[in-house]
């Protein structure tokens, strides 16, 4: 296990911000990337931040560690929520949630946001 670590916090969606710090910083083949929580929530990318990190943790499984932040938490509150609700309230609770609707918008990923979080 390498001993130096890339440690990011709370990139909240900020896909391209993330990607380039993990470019940037990030010798997979001798340092370990942490990613401390809150990949969600307020930035416009989070369908693609999720993908990204997704596609590290296969490329890298060794390497890589990511926790689930407040952010995801309350992501998955949300959508238990709206699996729960009427169709109605159903909408209200997506338009609400930034990520939600993100995800909404991208009807290939929607079946895997449960999953991605």
């Amino acid at each position: 296990m390498p001993e130096t670590l890339l440690i990011i916090g709370d990139v909240h969606g900020c896909f391209y911000t993330f990607r380039s710090l993990v470019e940037r910083y990030w010798q997979p083949e001798t340092m370990r990337l942490i990613q401390l929580g809150d990949l969600t929530d307020r930035g416009k990318y989070v369908p693609e931040t999720i993908e990204f990190a997704r596609q590290l943790e296969e490329e890298h499984p060794e390497n890589v560690t990511f926790l689930k932040g407040n952010h995801e938490a309350m992501v998955l509150e949300y959508w238990n929520a709206m699996q729960n609700a009427p169709p109605p309230i159903a909408r209200l609770y997506s338009q609400q949630n930034s990520t939600i609707s993100q995800y909404y918008a991208l009807p290939e990923r929607l079946e895997r946001l449960a999953d991605d979080m």
